[in-house]
């Protein structure tokens, strides 16, 4: 869950719809008092605030308060104001990123994920996660063990979701060590008794695919 004040509907409608099309909640508010109200029935993972709004309790004043009552909680803060005194002052209350208007709405999801520890997480058949980021594959009984070679296998695969991926780029990646159609296989083979046989299709003379079914991509916080 994310706290948001911002006393701007056209920006904060921005923000929301950005946050809420990649899977966030968000709380909105306008006032800060507000805000710090729904403290005490609520949990953030992350507070995002124009440090401009609010009356009662604006939100220089509430990212005072929340660094001094959530210390690990991530606070990403914007104002009107963007000389360097203002920038170091946010920074100063406490805050962890500091973005300038106007506020792009991919350039803010960027920045939140970055708060919240974001990585892709890659769901395939049989309860396997891939998370591309660290090329590593999960099983519902934990991390499969994957040499350097089946590694690059995996992310090349998977990065090309619903494309041929023919010898020539298996080549290329995997290096002469995999140069010949045996070798090549075999890898193939040990990255399918890891995966499961069905996921990794074989084109006769042209390559292989993971076929876009097969996978949905996910997010989650690291």
């Amino acid at each position: 869950m994310i706290l948001l004040l911002d006393d701007s509907p056209q920006r904060a409608d921005a923000v929301i719809e950005r946050l809420s099309r990649d899977g966030f909640s968000v709380n909105h508010f306008t006032d800060g008092l507000a805000a710090y109200d729904s403290l005490h029935h609520k949990l953030y993972d992350l507070f995002v605030l124009h440090l401009d709004a609010g009356e009662d309790l604006n939100g220089w004043e509430l990212l005072q308060l929340l660094k001094r009552c959530f210390p690990g909680t991530p606070i990403l803060v914007s104002c009107d104001c963007q000389d360097e005194k203002s920038i170091l002052r946010a920074y100063h209350y406490g805050c962890h990123e500091f973005i300038k208007p106007p506020i792009y709405p991919d350039e803010l999801l960027y920045r939140v994920r970055y708060l919240l520890g974001w990585q892709e997480v890659i769901h395939l058949p049989g309860g396997l996660r891939y998370l591309p980021d660290d090329h590593r594959l999960f099983g519902p009984t934990g991390e499969i063990e994957l040499t350097s070679s089946e590694k690059r296998l995996v992310h090349l695969l998977i990065q090309n979701i619903g494309k041929v991926v023919t010898a020539d780029v298996l080549e290329e990646v995997l290096w002469e060590e995999y140069a010949t159609e045996a070798c090549r296989h075999t890898l193939i083979s040990r990255v399918r008794k890891k995966l499961g046989k069905n996921i990794i299709k074989t084109l006769p003379k042209v390559g292989y695919t993971i076929e876009p079914p097969y996978v949905q991509r996910g997010e989650a916080a690291a």
